[in-house]
């Protein structure tokens, strides 16, 4: 038996076990830091939702919760007030370098941008001994059937943007 060769790969064992340790500490504590983050934007929104009942509890019809026209692309509608507060928050953001807010869009341009976005999705095309392409997950026999899916699915995007 090799005793040397034995020895030295239970050294090089401990040290992966050492080193996948602190990874997993590493890990774990930016676990708990997004779950403390997760937790922070959920009560934020808590907050504004609260905010919201008082003032239309205070003051019915206000021209701050009025209905702008413009939507969101989770089909949420924007009321007044969140106007100056996304403007604000961007101006911020580009000066900083960060994040910035989604800002809403009339109906007709949140339609032509989801027709845009499907539009960009790229068709990956595989295989060895035979060309397969793939488009979200599913397989077509040529590329010209992943387009047509493709176009499909945006123009269904665009018809429910606009009929929503």
């Amino acid at each position: 038996m090799d005793f040397e060769r034995l020895g030295e790969a239970y050294g090089y064992r401990r040290t992966l076990d050492h080193i996948e340790a602190q990874a997993n500490a590493e890990i774990e504590k930016g676990n708990r830091a997004i779950h403390r983050l997760n937790c922070n934007v959920l009560a934020l929104q808590a907050q504004r939702q609260a905010l919201l009942d008082a003032l239309r509890e205070a003051a019915p019809g206000h021209p701050l919760l009025a209905r702008t026209g413009r939507v969101y692309a989770d089909g949420r509608r924007e009321l007044a007030y969140e106007v100056p507060y996304v403007e604000r928050f961007n101006r911020e953001a580009r000066g900083n370098g960060t994040v910035l807010i989604e800002e809403a869009m009339a109906p007709a341009d949140r339609a032509e941008a989801d027709y845009r976005a499907i539009l960009a999705e790229p068709i990956a095309d595989r295989g060895w001994f035979r060309q397969r392409w793939y488009w979200r997950g599913q397989e077509y026999a040529t590329a010209g059937q992943a387009r047509r899916a493709r176009e499909e699915a945006a123009e269904a995007a665009r018809d429910g943007a606009l009929a929503a």
